[in-house]
């Protein structure tokens, strides 16, 4: 019987072994899980820098800086004013008994059109006008004048048949530099039935019209004091198109 007892016991003792023999066994040879790869977050794509669309240059239909004499402008002298080239500007000059203007045209022809030119008063009364004209058919009865004055007003008229019919002014503006010497830039717009006139990057006032579509340019002076000259120069006119 304790023999019997003792086998029993031995047989147990070397099941238990083997079970825990099995289990160490197979603790040591389980792999470890592997631990997981980072995922590397990918860098955002840079969007494009847009590229700026260039400012289109204007079209130049016609230019002067008047350093040359041979360059067109209608010159002469007589006992009432002048036009003539100096120092690579073009003078204009008007005695205070003349009752009309002086100026001098282009010889160009245009319809619609924007342009601008320097201006100064360089002798003379500050009570004038400095004077562009457009869509002229140079009779000198028929044309739009933008006029600035050395003592700062503005206006816009048109002459139909020798008549003076006011668009625009005379107004005062304090965008108008005043007295001898300083320079403004003057800049009309002529096209369509719009006609419009700013100085030194101002707009001043802009008017509709059906009168004329089309004609010369040209430059001039008025004396308004009835006893003194004035006499006013200007320099790089230039035309574009609008």
């Amino acid at each position: 019987m304790k023999i019997a007892l003792v086998a029993i016991i031995v047989v147990l003792l070397i099941a238990v072994a083997v079970v825990l023999t099995l289990a160490l066994t197979d603790g040591f040879d389980k792999e470890p899980t592997p631990t997981p790869t980072a995922t590397a977050t990918p860098t955002p794509t840079p969007m494009p820098t847009p590229t700026p669309i260039p400012t289109p240059t204007p079209t130049v239909l016609f230019s002067d800086d008047f350093s040359d004499p041979s360059s067109g402008w209608d010159t002469y002298s007589w006992e009432e004013g002048a036009v003539f080239y100096k120092n690579g500007w073009l003078h204009i000059r008007e005695e205070a008994s003349y009752e009309g203007s002086e100026g001098s045209y282009a010889g160009q022809h245009f319809t619609d059109f924007v342009l601008e030119v320097e201006t100064k008063l360089v002798g003379g009364t500050d009570d004038n006008w400095h004077l562009v004209e457009c869509r002229s058919d140079r009779s000198d009865k028929n044309y739009y004048d933008f006029g600035i004055s050395a003592d700062g007003y503005y206006d816009i008229v048109k002459f139909v048949n020798g008549d003076r019919i006011a668009l625009a002014g005379p107004t005062y503006s304090t965008h108008i530099n005043k007295g001898l010497g300083v320079t403004n830039i003057i800049h009309i717009e002529c096209i369509g039935n719009t006609l419009s006139l700013s100085v030194n990057g101002h707009l001043l006032t802009e008017v509709t019209d059906y009168t004329f579509t089309g004609g010369d340019i040209a430059l001039a002076t008025d004396s308004l004091s009835g006893f003194q000259f004035t006499e006013v120069a200007f320099d790089n006119i230039v035309v574009t198109a609008p």
